[in-house]
């Protein structure tokens, strides 16, 4: 995976692989000039993936990764941080070894905050997997206390639903919104799921802000202003998309981009300084890619 700062350089983390399993977690730093730097190890016999980076404007990153702990049950969550111009430091728990908890995505801020989303379960409910966010400062040793987001009416996320994997996306002023999928009590309604905080604040309910079947996918961007747009799609339907034109409105109503016929997929949403967003999808039947750009 790759994240890039304000100035064209780029850092890359993966898992370097010998045989089953991952046999450690490495970075590298490539310079806007194309130099490479040395490979670093983040952390050594860990069987798992690198599951997010993020990288703000003046160079402060975190790697994320699923690892199994030698005699533990279950997948932990690491992440290792880097403050600007510095080395990264050793590997932080985001959580405990425990089965289904796999890392959604992870933001970073100006100011050197991580928040990093996942699903599984938490110490209450065996069995049953939440969205979680966890904080973590640049440099820090300890991550903050995770916050379990809610939303009236859902049930917690499925445990093994790939797809209803919480996304999360942060502003270089601490801005965030958090989406994910999640079903009804009555295990049948479907929903994608939005929740929102403002910098240092905790995140607030979840809202509803459309239908995404198991199948379906979702993307979501955040502007400098806390303005946000995220894009869904479901079988055989059309991109749908939601907007916050800032970071104090709701999210409107679902516009339908796509011809109601048009079986599109794989929905890409970014928002650029000036709130104008746009979305990138595939037509499937006719194998192109299509755009709308909000105004």
């Amino acid at each position: 995976m790759v994240g890039m700062d304000g100035r064209g350089n780029a850092t890359i983390a993966w898992a370097q692989t010998d045989g089953p399993g991952a046999r450690s977690i490495d970075v590298v730093e490539r310079a806007s000039s194309g130099r490479y730097g040395p490979v670093g190890v983040l952390a050594n016999g860990a069987a798992g993936f690198v599951s997010g980076i993020a990288v703000n404007h003046a160079g402060d990153a975190v790697v994320v990764w699923n690892s199994n702990e030698p005699g533990a049950s279950g997948m932990g969550i690491m992440a290792a941080t880097r403050e600007r111009n510095g080395p990264f430091g050793s590997p932080v728990p985001i959580t405990s070894p425990r089965p289904g908890a796999i890392v959604g995505s992870v933001g970073i801020d100006n100011a050197g905050q991580a928040l990093i989303a996942w699903a599984g379960p938490n110490d209450a409910a065996k069995g049953q997997s939440f969205t979680h966010v966890t904080p973590l400062q640049t440099g820090a040793t300890t991550a903050g206390p995770a916050q379990t987001l809610r939303a009236p009416g859902m049930r917690p996320t499925a445990i093994g639903d790939l797809n209803g994997l919480p996304l999360i996306d942060v502003n270089a002023a601490g801005d965030a919104i958090v989406t994910w999928g999640s079903t009804g009590h009555d295990r049948a309604t479907e929903s994608l799921v939005v929740a929102r905080r403002a910098p240092g604040r905790p995140f607030g309910t979840g809202v509803t802000i459309g239908t995404l079947k198991s199948e379906g996918t979702f993307d979501s961007a955040i502007g400098p202003k806390g303005d946000a747009i995220v894009a869904w799609d479901n079988p055989r339907a059309p991109v749908r998309a939601a907007l916050a034109s800032s970071a104090r409105s709701p999210f409107g109503h679902a516009v339908t981009l796509a011809p109601k016929s048009e079986d599109s997929a794989i929905p890409a949403a970014g928002i650029g300084p000036h709130a104008r967003a746009i979305t990138i999808w595939s037509d499937l039947p006719k194998s192109r890619l299509q755009y709308a750009i909000a105004r």
